[in-house]
């Protein structure tokens, strides 16, 4: 059995929560939560988020072992190439937290 098999139902909304996130809200996201402040390695403020048109790329961090993982957003400065990564799931709680409030 494959592991994605192996994912419980709600894993598996979740992570197609996750994957319909788009830069827009994303963007809502960071700038919430000052994640486009100056990169601690080069100064600059100019960030792009990694993916592919509006689409984020949504990376999976395995461990050594791979008994577990962590679904991640990622920016990267454009000037010096440093990334920053932010747990998905704790994204898709915030933008739910927020939809919520607006209702």
């Amino acid at each position: 059995m494959s592991e994605e098999n192996e994912r419980d139902e709600g894993e598996g909304d979740a992570l197609d929560k996750i994957m319909n996130i788009r830069n827009r809200k994303l963007n809502r996201f960071y700038g919430a939560h000052g994640q486009k402040k100056a990169c601690e390695v080069c100064g600059s403020e100019s960030w792009m988020i990694l993916g592919d048109g509006d689409a984020p790329a949504v990376l999976q961090l395995r461990t050594y072992e791979a008994s577990s993982f962590a679904v991640v957003f990622a920016i990267s400065c454009t000037q010096c190439g440093n990334l920053r990564m932010t747990n998905a799931g704790f994204v898709l709680d915030w933008l739910e937290s927020e939809t919520k409030k607006n209702e």
